[in-house]
């Protein structure tokens, strides 16, 4: 039995790369898994090639609000969240290059991806806290922070 087993897993910027290979790898092993992306068709194609133990929510990460709803969406469908892959990179408008970038871009507060703790099964939105997401998970997962 695999260590995922029966685990629900959210997997930011699922749409593509990294991130579809880890959505597509988790579910695989067992987990339910909950694909996010601003890429709506890639996180859909990747849904697809996943089959039953996934579904799409559209998230862009560098929101609260989308961290607030995707977690109290995750909570009454699936009733709990196991894990958090944190894949989505933020690097200017999608669909992005790395051309014309500057490192004062990615000074700007919107860019911030790390914003997202899970505490009693709520996004609270602050990486003040952030070890409180690590923690548990890691002890979830038998890893060590």
């Amino acid at each position: 039995m695999s260590r995922v087993a029966d685990k629900v897993v959210l997997v930011t910027g699922a749409g593509s790369g990294i991130g579809r290979a880890s959505a597509k790898l988790l579910a695989a092993e067992g987990a339910t898994v909950i694909v996010t992306d601003v890429n709506r068709a890639g996180g859909l194609e990747t849904v697809q090639q996943i089959g039953g133990n996934a579904r799409f929510e559209e998230q862009d990460t560098a929101k609260e609000a989308d961290w607030q709803r995707i977690i109290d969406n995750i909570m009454v469908r699936e009733g709990r969240l196991n894990g958090l892959l944190n894949n989505a990179g933020i690097a200017g408008p999608f669909p992005s290059s790395f051309e014309g970038e500057s490192l004062s871009a990615s000074d700007r507060p919107e860019l911030t991806a790390a914003r997202i703790i899970v505490s009693g099964g709520r996004a609270v939105g602050s990486k003040e806290n952030f070890i409180a997401l690590v923690e548990p998970l890691a002890d979830a997962f038998g890893a060590a922070v």
